[in-house]
């Protein structure tokens, strides 16, 4: 009897070990069903780098999110985790860091004590604001600022789009410094794209670099975020990477507020790039400046009633124009049970394009789909 008890002494202690230890493996989905109507002027305009894509009304069901996501402790001081993504294009592998870039994560964050943390991997940008840091499941209606995109088209400036996991996250190295509730943050990381000769061979000799302020107040009701990165080289709407000069920058920023205390949630940020680049002889500033507002009623159990609302400006110097983007969304969320991860969502979005010459641009959209979350160990 007393062997016995031992035995399950000891069986119960490392059962208990080895779940402190193996820390959480968690899933996300999210899929929709997703319609898209644009008016006629919207659908005869082709790509605006010369390509072939025009917008074109369609529908589709399809995986917005599906990953997989480990994290753990090793000790009290040094924790890790890596998050895998399957869905979009086919993984590719860039020079600048030897990683898949469907592994959204992969970092460890060692403690130092008196505040600080070191993070190094595979880890968040934090650039573009409350927009950038919201989980991709939760986004519904999104600036172009994040999405470099009407409908099916790149704009046309030499900017980045916030969403693109080329800057949302990238690899490096990481400082935090914690005290109250407030978290400044200071980093260095490879540039968003190989950086390459004129025969191809890589050449990266430099780097971005970023500086983040995050903090809240009256018991994490009030928000606030500000950030700014620079990134080297400037990037290329074609999706190819652009040859860089020296001279060549990308200026990324945002600052933003939110109160978040049932039964309310409202945001409001502005999020703005300037990107200089100088190809040959030439010499060219785009800009992009966004304001993205959000509300959300959360007073109620399983109903979760949002609007969203974004206005951007971009302005294209090479092409001496300044396009203008407004738009709107409404959504509804339902959850069967208050406490699961899981629920239903049902949005409309409205986006107006205003170019520099020629008729307005419109895009409708209709949105329905889930989302299930957990953990595997639990």
């Amino acid at each position: 009897m007393k062997k016995f008890l031992m035995a399950a002494t000891l069986a119960t202690t490392t059962m208990a070990a080895t779940a402190a230890h193996a820390g959480s493996i968690s899933y996300d989905f999210r899929g929709d069903y997703q319609s898209a109507d644009y008016n006629k002027n919207a659908e005869s305009v082709t790509a605006p780098t010369g390509g072939a894509t025009k917008n074109s009304d369609f529908s589709r069901m399809y995986f917005k999110i599906a990953r997989l996501d480990f994290k753990g402790n090793m000790n009290e001081d040094l924790s890790y985790r890596v998050r895998w993504t399957f869905y979009g294009n086919t993984p590719a592998v860039g020079t600048r860091d030897n990683i898949w870039n469907n592994i959204q994560l992969a970092y460890i964050t060692q403690k130092l004590g008196s505040g600080f943390s070191v993070t190094l991997g595979k880890l968040y940008s934090d650039i573009g604001g409350f927009e950038g840091a919201m989980s991709g499941a939760d986004l519904y209606l999104t600036s172009e600022s994040y999405s470099h995109k009407f409908g099916n088209d790149q704009l046309a400036s030499r900017s980045y789009g916030t969403g693109d996991g080329n800057i949302l996250y990238m690899t490096g190295a990481k400082v935090d410094y914690t005290f109250a509730d407030q978290v400044f943050s200071a980093m260095i990381l490879n540039p968003a794209q190989d950086e390459t000769t004129g025969s191809g061979a890589f050449n990266q000799t430099s780097n971005a670099w970023g500086l983040v302020y995050k903090g809240s107040f009256m018991e994490k009701a009030i928000s606030l975020i500000a950030s700014y990165h620079e990134l080297p080289g400037t990037n290329n709407p074609q999706g190819a990477p652009t040859s860089y000069t020296s001279d060549d920058k990308s200026k990324m920023y945002s600052a933003g507020f939110k109160w978040d205390a049932t039964p309310v949630m409202a945001s409001i940020e502005y999020i703005g790039q300037q990107n200089d680049y100088k190809p040959a002889a030439s010499s060219f500033t785009d800009k992009m400046d966004s304001v993205v507002v959000k509300a959300a009623w959360t007073g109620w159990e399983q109903w979760t009633p949002r609007l969203e609302f974004t206005s951007t400006t971009e302005k294209v110097d090479s092409a001496s124009a300044t396009n203008k983007f407004t738009g709107y969304g409404a959504i509804i969320e339902y959850k069967p049970r208050k406490d699961d991860i899981y629920r239903y969502h049902l949005a409309y979005q409205n986006i107006k394009e205003t170019p520099e010459t020629g008729s307005d641009l419109t895009r409708q959209e209709i949105v329905l789909g889930a989302r299930l979350m957990g953990d595997f160990l639990k």
